[in-house]
């Protein structure tokens, strides 16, 4: 068990090596490029390191007969294999953290300047775009006012 848990630890350890990207070396010259601003990778780095190095800690207090009453005596590896093991993933954890927030704090500066050239640029002109003016439209006569309808005739009384 200790033995997989180590082996996952490995793996898992210094994530901002393959996982961050950082701005192209031309990327002053190109109109546009992606790369990782987010601080979400380099900050698990951190958090991995921290337990590695607290893990490092509780080993190097620890004495041989603690460590292998620990385990009752079958422990995976040997104290000072396991403070070899810490020192090495807290230091990988470290590093790729380091490497992490360099990276993404240089896209994030890159990506500002992008930002920036682009607002200097007058947009790019498009044939037919914006149409041109209408012509002015004659203003359109009101209809003439209604007559009113003639009166009704008076009606004349009936001669017997």
């Amino acid at each position: 068990m200790r033995l997989t848990a180590t082996a996952l630890a490995i793996s898992i350890t210094g994530c901002s090596f393959v996982f961050v990207d950082g701005p192209p070396k031309n990327h002053s010259q190109r109109p546009s490029f992606d790369c990782s601003s987010s601080h979400a990778v380099p900050v698990l780095d951190a958090v991995f390191a921290a337990l590695e190095i607290a893990n490092f800690a509780l080993a190097a207090y620890d004495t041989d007969q603690d460590w292998n009453d620990t385990y009752k005596n079958q422990a995976p590896f040997s104290r000072k294999t396991g403070l070899a093991i810490y020192g090495v993933l807290a230091a990988l954890g470290a590093s790729g953290s380091y490497y992490g927030f360099d990276r993404t704090t240089a896209c994030r500066e890159a990506k500002a300047e992008l930002a920036a050239r682009q607002a200097r640029q007058p947009a790019p002109v498009v044939p037919g775009w914006p149409p041109p003016p209408l012509a002015p439209v004659a203003p359109v006569a009101p209809p003439p006012p209604e007559t009113p309808p003639p009166a009704p005739a008076p009606e004349t009384p009936a001669t017997p």
